[in-house]
């Protein structure tokens, strides 16, 4: 008869299934979990969001999982993880998919995730100096759905938040200058500068580009509906596309309103979570942002009466001096 011996199933292989299994009770059935063939280079496979509505989005989130029988925590709550290599990391951060590194403990049936974007951004001393790079995990980092999806929303808009902010500083000072020229002129004229309408669209098309990369919500109509609604009742056929200057104050002020948003945001993005990969990336945005007053232009440079008070761009090359835009 043949014989009863058999190859045995090694634990790694066993606890990779374990942890397949855990992951995937933890996410809807709905989304599509795609396991990659080979995993020597760090992902282990990619989810794609589906909605609500079961409409295939074509969002995609790669994921490395880790796994351990138990995870033991510290006094402080904290579980040190050594076990990725530096250059996996490295490879990590040159995707374009938001990375998730995901460690289970199989006893429990909990996992700790960390978006590796915004995690090695606010380590980025640690990351730029030494040769091994760990993750701290906590306790209270279990996973749940809400919390995933908002990390990974947050992955997937960094780099691109990072573009706009690169060049906040200038934008504020050109935005000042529109503003502080164009601010509450006779009311009941067309606005007829070409120059004036372009920077005044370029202006609306990147406070708003902010507003959606950031979460801030927009409540602001487009420009020629708000027109359309706010009829001055001079000359309203003039033109297909028509401005008038009381159309430019009342919109210059809320997009003053919203930019406010946006700089007290940033400043929590540059200064407080990740304040030492700006300081290597673009140290005078830091420095902006601290030196800034945080009210809008309305409340800086006009009083109650609209009485303009001090020209606005002279006000900020007062406070930023020391540093170029």
């Amino acid at each position: 008869m043949f014989q009863q011996n058999f190859p045995q199933r090694s634990k790694n292989h066993i606890l990779e299934t374990a942890s397949y299994k855990i992951f995937n009770n933890h996410i809807p059935n709905r989304w599509i979990v795609r396991e990659l063939l080979e995993r020597d280079y760090g992902v282990d496979a990619l989810i794609e969001i589906v909605s609500d509505n079961n409409q295939v989005t074509g969002e995609l989130i790669s994921i490395q999982l880790k796994s351990s029988k138990n995870i033991s925590f510290d006094n402080s709550g904290k579980h040190r993880f050594y076990n990725v290599k530096k250059q996996t990391t490295n490879y990590w951060l040159n995707s374009d998919i938001p990375m998730f590194l995901l460690l289970i403990d199989e006893t429990k049936e909990l996992i700790y995730f960390k978006s590796i974007e915004d995690y090695v951004r606010r380590s980025y001393e640690r990351y730029d100096k030494e040769s091994n790079f760990y993750y701290d995990f906590y306790k209270n980092e279990t996973f749940n759905l809400p919390d995933f999806l908002k990390s990974y929303q947050l992955a997937k808009n960094l780099n691109e938040i990072e573009v706009e902010l690169s060049s906040l500083n200038m934008f504020y000072n050109s935005f000042s200058s529109l503003y502080c020229n164009n601010i509450r002129r006779d009311f009941h004229m067309l606005v007829e500068d070409d120059d004036v309408l372009c920077k005044f669209q370029h202006a609306t098309d990147v406070i708003k580009k902010m507003c959606h990369l950031l979460n801030i919500p927009w409540d602001l109509h487009l420009i020629d509906l708000y027109v359309e609604n706010n009829d001055i009742g001079y000359d309203a056929g003039y033109d297909e596309y028509y401005i008038y200057e009381y159309h430019l104050t009342n919109y210059l002020i809320m997009l003053d309103k919203k930019l406010l948003e946006i700089l007290k945001i940033s400043k929590i993005f540059v200064c407080e979570m990740y304040p030492y990969f700006w300081q290597v990336k673009q140290f005078k945005l830091e420095k902006f942002l601290l030196v800034l007053k945080y009210s809008t232009l309305e409340d800086q440079y006009w009083d109650k009466n609209a009485v303009q008070q001090k020209n606005p761009v002279d006000s900020l090359k007062e406070e930023c001096s020391g540093f170029d835009f």
